[in-house]
């Protein structure tokens, strides 16, 4: 019996392995778009960046990324804990492309991460399955067309794991739209 869990064990490592492995390539539909985003952050060019983006970008993080902006979404939440979050994730979230080069980008993509961005080891790429664009904010939906858009998802690992931390990745959301796929979300995990 143990012989046959340790097996198991293997060959399920062996499958998540071969899993993570595949989606180390770019999809091809979306290797343009990558290959001109992840040169604008390496060379730290704003302009090209925000060619790459829809006009709002959904972002949990920028909502409460500087002391003061925390201050106060900590004070919204305890003023009205039931409608914080809606408020939140479907308001303060959906920032404006220029707001975030402003405030959030330099944040966010600092050089470490820039640099990571380059190294396919750190990447991993994740198709989803389409999204209907009605769940979309209406400042994201002006940018699709369509009543569904295929998404990818781009995975850096920022900090490394180890055996005291399970480490943190950035996503890097796109959708795809008439004239190619474009970055529309932002968010870490943990």
């Amino acid at each position: 019996m143990k012989n046959a869990l340790l097996f198991l064990k293997l060959i399920s490592g062996f499958y998540l392995f071969a899993q993570v492995d595949e989606h180390r390539e770019v999809p091809k539909e979306f290797s343009s778009v990558w290959i001109e985003f992840s040169r604008a952050l390496k060379n730290n060019d704003k302009n090209k960046f925000q060619e790459l983006c829809l006009f709002c970008i959904h972002c949990s993080e920028c909502a409460e990324n500087t002391y003061l902006e925390d201050s106060l979404m900590n004070a919204e939440e305890d003023a009205d804990a039931d409608l914080f979050y809606d408020k939140f994730y479907n308001v303060y979230s959906i920032i404006p492309i220029k707001k975030f080069l402003e405030e959030d980008y330099d944040i966010l993509f600092s050089e470490d991460v820039r640099l990571r961005a380059q190294i396919s080891t750190q990447l991993f790429f994740v198709q989803h399955e389409k999204l209907k664009t009605k769940d979309l904010d209406n400042c994201l939906r002006a940018s699709i067309k369509s009543k569904s858009a295929n998404r990818i998802e781009v995975l850096i690992t920022v900090d490394d794991p180890s055996e005291i931390y399970e480490g943190t990745q950035f996503c890097l959301n796109f959708i795809e739209t008439q004239i190619g796929y474009r970055f529309y979300a932002f968010y870490t995990i943990p």
